[in-house]
Formats: C-alpha cells, sequence, structure tokens
C-alpha cells in the first residue's frame, strides 16, 4: 500500500495539489495538521480517494467542528500495520520524540507520523518507525517543501521523502 504523508501546507493549496497530482495512484493521502481546510477542500473534490488527517495547532477555530479530520490524535492501519497520526505540538515534538515514541509503544503501533517541527524525519527507534514529511509549504530545515511516501508490504514499511 502506498500512502502519501504532508503536513504544515498552511494555507497554500497549490502546493498541496502538486502533490496530489504527483501521486494520484496513491492508496491513502494524510494530512497531519495545520492545513485542514484545503486538505478538506481536495477532499470533497476527490471522493472516491482514502482520506486521513488531524487537526494541529494553526487549525483551530477553523470550520472543521463535526469533521472526522477535527480530532488531534488517531490510529490508522494499512496493510496490518498502525500508525498514529498527529500533528505532534501536544506531544511536544520541539522537545523530543520520547512521548511519541512511547505513544506508539502504548497503542501497539508501528509507526507514528507527526509534523509540527517543519523539519523532515525519518527515524526506526526500538522496533517504531518517527516519522516526519517535513512542511509541504514552510520548511524551516533549509530543504525544499517535502512530503512523505510510505509503502507496505508484508515484507515491512518503507518510509522516503519527496520534495516539490
Amino acid at each position: 500500500m502506498k500512502l502519501i504523508i504532508v503536513s504544515d501546507s498552511h494555507g497554500r493549496e497549490a502546493n498541496l495539489r502538486e502533490v496530489f497530482s504527483m501521486h494520484r495512484t496513491a492508496d491513502m493521502f494524510v494530512h497531519l495538521g495545520d492545513g485542514i481546510r484545503e486538505f478538506e477542500a481536495l477532499q470533497s473534490e476527490y471522493p472516491n480517494v482514502m482520506f486521513e488527517g488531524v487537526r494541529g495547532n494553526c487549525d483551530i477555530g477553523l470550520s472543521i467542528s463535526g469533521s472526522r479530520f477535527s480530532r488531534e490524535l488517531a490510529v490508522i492501519s494499512a496493510d496490518g500495520y498502525r500508525f498514529i497520526i498527529t500533528h505532534g505540538n501536544r506531544q511536544g515534538v520541539e522537545w523530543g520524540t520520547e512521548r511519541l515514541w512511547y505513544t506508539a509503544k502504548e497503542n501497539k503501533c508501528d509507526a507514528v507520523l507527526f509534523g509540527h517541527t517543519h523539519e523532515r524525519l525519518c527515524r526506526h527507534e526500538d522496533g517504531i518507525y518517527l516519522f516526519n514529511p517535513g512542511s509541504v509549504s514552510r520548511p524551516r530545515d533549509g530543504l525544499p517543501p517535502s512530503f512523505g511516501v510510505i509503502e507496505t508490504s508484508p515484507g515491512g514499511i518503507l518510509c522516503s521523502h519527496g520534495q516539490i
């Protein structure tokens, strides 16, 4: 299964649409917050595509109440693997990933996908993947805007980054 992971689009719908058009055949598109409004707009245009998402700290107050994207943390499945999706601000990701790792462990997840820092990360730590796609609009790591690609198979999970 192929998942496209985006985060921190911050109103730059054109960047989000570019990633979507690059990977139209993906099985699932996931937004990790701070841009849920434009993600919902994209989802409404493509009702037959699987979209998952969570809100970020900058999504608060937007007209997303009642949306399944209004949650702050969720567990999703792909090919039998379990993923926590969250923005990361509530878990203090700007100071480290320990809380994320423990949350994944407590929920029997194989990976945790998060945003908030606008910096790419792909690390496998004691059996759990920690993955940040970076920012699709405003990267803070000196690299171009980015997104994540996660491919699952019976052989495992493969994480990588793409850029626009």
